[in-house]
Parts: C-alpha cells; structure tokens; sequence
C-alpha cells in the first residue's frame, strides 16, 4: 500500500492539472455563456455544451500523465502495478470530486430556475433526467472511464513511442470508418437511436463498467513492458 500511496503522490504533486486547470476552462466556459445568455434570454431556453470541456480534459489527463509521472515513478523504484494502481486512484479521486461538483451545479441550475437567464449549462436534457445521486455515478463512470482510457493512450506512447500511437490511431480511425460504413450499409441507424432512446442515460453510463476494467488490463499489460522515454 505504501507504495501504491508513493506513486498517488506523484500525481498529487500536479493537483493543479488534474483539478485546477479543467474547472478554470469549465468556469471561463460557463460565464462566456451566461454572458451570452443574459443578452438573449429565450423562452425556448439557452442550451450549451460546454460541460463536455471537463469530460474531455479527463481523457487528455489521462495520456498526460503517463508521459509525466511515468518516468520519474520507475527511478523512485516504483513498480509497473503500484504506479498503475496509484494513477487509477489519482484518476478516481479527480473524477469522485469532479462528479460532487457537477452534481451541485446541476441542481444548483434547477434551483435558480437556470440561472435566471434560461441557461442549461450543467443540467441537460437527458443527461440529467435522473436522480442528482444517478447523474453523480453517471458523470463519475464517464470521467473515470475517459481518464483510464486516456491513461492507456498515454501507455500505448509509452510502449511504442510515436510511430507505435500513430499507427494505433490509424489503425483506430480505419475501423471506425468501417464501423461506420457497416451501420450504413446495413440501414442501423434507426435501430441504434431506438435502442438509445428506451435506456436512461445512467443506464447507459453503467454499461461502460467493463471498457473501463478492459482499458485498465490493457493499459497494464503495456506498461508491464515500457521503459523510459
């Protein structure tokens, strides 16, 4: 434990990036908005999607870290599981603290009648259709999700150097474009946007339970084999 506490150290020691940094860009985000918002208020609503800069900050965290903590881990004589037990804490802790936020923002917003201004910025149709306590779990398996995701991009570089994430991505980007190609070619998109409709979106965050264990296996099975860069 002592070690894994040594590697969540590291990370702790950067807690102006993992915390600071993304709520200064939401926050920036949020009164560009409710400026906007007071100059045309509608009856209709203001609706924003400016809550995603966080979600995506996450995952960019995530292959950030490695690249930074990593390194300096492995000449602490830190081992490849502790450090990778360390950074999903750091991850986890970010994204728990993160979720409460958010959560009180968002009935915060209901409280204020969206701010006086008929701005949904932190409560949105959808998303936000449950219970505080489910849209607290939602946005924590979301951002725990990305983070650990990003975590394994960043062990993919780690691994394989430039060429190696480069090739990934490619390789990411043609299976997509097929994926893509498929759905069409089959006419599945009303299926899928069927599907996606009967189920909440809490239910839908839950189901990204076991990516986020897959990512984490993956991303210790590359760092198992990674070195210094």
């Amino acid at each position: 434990m002592s070690r894994i506490q040594g590697a969540l150290n590291i990370h702790l020691r950067q807690i102006t990036g993992w915390v600071y940094v993304p709520w200064g860009i939401l926050f920036a985000s949020f009164l560009v908005n409710y400026t906007i918002s007071l100059a045309f208020t509608s009856k209709t609503g203001f609706y924003t999607g400016g809550i995603s800069s966080i979600v995506v900050y996450m995952f960019v965290a995530g292959i950030i870290a490695v690249t930074q903590t990593f390194p300096f881990a492995l000449n602490f004589s830190i081992r490849r599981k502790d450090y990778l037990l360390g950074t999903i804490l750091m991850i986890s802790i970010a994204s728990f603290i993160t979720s409460i936020i958010l959560m009180l923002l968002s009935g915060m917003e209901v409280w204020t009648n969206s701010w006086g201004t008929q701005l949904h910025f932190f409560n949105l149709p959808y998303l936000n259709d449950g219970s505080l306590f489910q849209q607290m779990i939602l946005y924590f398996l979301i951002l725990i999700n990305l983070g650990i995701l990003g975590f394994g991009v960043g062990s993919i570089y780690q691994r394989f150097g430039g060429k190696g994430t480069l090739l990934f991505f490619a390789a990411l980007f043609i299976l997509s474009s097929l994926l893509v190609f498929i759905i069409s070619r089959q006419e599945l998109w009303i299926s899928l946007f069927q599907w996606l409709a009967s189920h909440s979106a809490f239910e839908i965050s839950l189901s990204t339970i076991p990516l986020t264990l897959v990512y984490a296996m993956i991303t210790y099975l590359l760092l198992r084999r990674s070195g210094v860069r």
